[in-house]
């Protein structure tokens, strides 16, 4: 594979060798394992001491007990870090080793027994504090609040309620929703500075992969007004509003109403610009990443209508509350290739009969609508008792029983490790009855996922089946990224005369296949592609596409009440590689972008 290092294919094998039990003798008696699934734990730092050398073995040695095969980290939580090698200050109020760097111990600590690291990064909320941090240097203290109230202007870069909404959830102006102030994804140097922490990380450390927490809107309701639903009262950053105006043509006092649909498109698109950015420039510092988004299950699943997607099934995805409060249209993520791997937060308690039947109907619609991508199932552990949480495991990875069954998952993450199960009074699921279950150890929970039974012996499913992670196996390695077949495109627009990026700002882009010479059996030529499907520029002039066939092509650019800008270069697309080609356009020089060298 382009940009996989021996390095990275050496330890690759080790991980298959070790997690399928070729290591040793004693393994390799065991039963043979399915190949290829997500064994993995959530570690958040919310519940899990991860700042000495102590804290990083016992995490590292929980994950091998319970035959975890990768872990899931949070190195970002707000607006902070986790590691020395960061943009931004480490986390306040935790005590941390001099000099030690928790990321790169645990990732030296985890390959070495075959267990991958997949970095959590935290991308919406950037501070949960009444009072400002410590550091003038954190993101909330430079665009957030001072002392004296909300930064003025354009270098505010918080997400807010829209003024004078009622809305019960939001505080200090609506700028604060719950205890978390929000970056908002609208505002083109809060995107910029997201990405640039996102991608230092990605440049920096070794991780296996990458996962996008609360990559989203909060979740804000407005008090309703006269009839009908209430609705997302969030957005409202000055600097995302005056884009919005001017890309429709508004007033600038206009002021769109939460329930306002091209509003709502909008708010969406900001979110989908921002995933497709952060991707694109990860991956194009490592394409080995794994990339993958923490997604909302939140209210009723839709109901599938087919496994293939159909026009029943987008109308009742526009309905669902991903889709209309948290703006994440995670529907079509995996089919525009911008995720190789979707984690549906599917926090359900499995001891009631409206969770158990919840987390059913999301796991459901998730597995139908993955798209070829890769369903990691985030299972809800610290809110289930043992019990619970190993029928949701079976549940979420069953294989299909029908022709048209989804897919199943390609295995789960429990969250979390610090906080891993929940008492659970009167429990159905219990073997012996309905009886009171007590909040158990990691110990239990581990020998829960091995043998189904805890340390004691004491049974947690019924019949003794084998355990949900007895015995070892390997992770799934994406498809496309062992052998892939098409390649990726990004780069940034300026406008000469007109505020550089921020003038091309929704410019339409296109792109145009470049004939060649190449000749296919027989002397043929083969057909060129179809013309891709480009998104307009976002705020920062960026644009890119994904999964475009190999090849040359040529950059069409049309700014917003311009013609249109024909590349002077051309682009070539390589197999699982990222292309960039930065332009400039000149009213002065119509018709031609000028192709920007590095």
């Amino acid at each position: 594979m382009i940009g996989r290092t021996r390095a990275g294919v050496i330890r690759f094998l080790a991980v298959v060798a070790f997690a399928t039990g070729l290591a040793t003798g004693a393994a390799a008696q065991t039963p043979a394992a399915p190949r290829g699934q997500y064994r993995a734990f959530w570690v958040d730092t919310f519940n899990s001491r991860f700042s000495t050398p102590g804290d990083v073995a016992a995490i590292v040695a929980r994950a091998q007990q319970a035959h975890a095969n990768v872990l899931f980290v949070q190195v970002r939580r707000r607006g902070d870090a986790w590691y020395l090698d960061s943009r931004e200050p480490l986390a306040e109020g935790v005590v941390f080793t001099a000099d030690f760097d928790p990321l790169r111990e645990i990732l030296a600590r985890a390959h070495a027994i075959g267990v991958a690291v997949h970095a959590v990064v935290t991308v919406g909320p950037i501070w949960n504090q009444a009072t400002g941090p410590a550091s003038p240097a954190h993101v909330f203290a430079q665009h957030g609040f001072t002392p004296s109230g909300p930064v003025p202007g354009r270098q505010n870069w918080l997400t807010r309620a829209r003024p004078g909404d009622a809305t019960p959830a939001t505080a200090l102006g609506g700028y604060r929703f719950g205890l978390d102030f929000w970056l908002d994804p609208g505002h083109p140097d809060a995107a910029a500075y997201t990405v640039d922490v996102i991608t230092h990380l990605v440049g920096a450390y070794d991780i296996d992969g990458l996962l996008l927490d609360a990559l989203r809107y909060p979740d804000a309701i407005a008090a309703p007004v006269g009839t009908g639903d209430p609705e997302p009262s969030v957005g409202y950053n000055d600097v995302s509003l005056e884009r919005f105006r001017r890309r429709y043509a508004l007033p600038a006092d206009a002021l769109p109403a939460p329930a306002d649909g091209a509003w709502s498109d909008w708010r969406r698109a900001q979110v989908t610009a921002l995933l497709g950015r952060i991707t694109l420039a990860s991956l194009a510092i490592r394409p080995s990443l794994v990339v993958s988004v923490g997604v909302a299950a939140t209210g009723d699943a839709p109901v599938a209508a087919t496994p293939d997607g159909t026009e029943a099934d987008a109308t009742a995805w526009s309905a669902s509350e991903p889709f209309r409060r948290a703006f994440q249209d995670w529907y079509r993520w995996s089919e525009d290739g911008l995720v190789d791997a979707l984690v549906p937060l599917v926090y359900r308690t499995e001891h009631t009969m409206a969770g158990a039947d919840a987390f059913v109907a999301w796991v459901r619609w998730a597995r139908a609508h993955a798209d070829g991508r890769q369903l990691v199932v985030a299972v809800g552990a610290y809110a289930n008792a043992i019990e619970g949480t190993l029928r949701q495991v079976r549940r979420a990875t069953a294989p299909a029983t029908a022709a048209d069954d989804p897919p199943a998952a390609d295995g789960v993450v429990l969250f979390s490790m610090g906080a891993h199960n929940a008492p659970v009074a009167g429990n159905p699921l219990a073997v012996s009855g309905p009886r009171d279950t007590p909040y158990r150890s990691f110990d239990d929970l581990a020998s829960g996922l091995l043998t189904g039974r805890t340390v004691s012996g004491q049974a947690l499913e019924a019949g003794g089946p084998a355990g949900v992670f007895a015995p070892q196996t390997a992770l799934p390695i994406p498809a496309w990224k062992l052998a892939p077949t098409t390649g990726h495109l990004r780069g940034t627009i300026t406008v000469a005369g007109r505020d550089g990026a921020l003038a091309a700002d929704g410019a339409g882009v296109a792109l145009e296949w470049v004939a060649d010479d190449r000749r296919g059996p027989g002397g043929s030529v083969p057909p060129a592609p179809a013309a891709p499907i480009v998104a307009p520029a976002d705020g920062g002039g960026v644009y890119g596409r994904f999964d475009l066939a190999p090849g040359r092509y040529r950059v069409l650019v049309s700014p917003i009440g311009d013609g249109v800008y024909r590349s002077t270069c051309t682009v070539t697309i390589a197999p699982g590689s990222v292309a960039t080609l930065d332009l400039a356009v000149d009213p002065a020089r119509p018709a031609v972008a000028t192709c920007v060298t590095p």
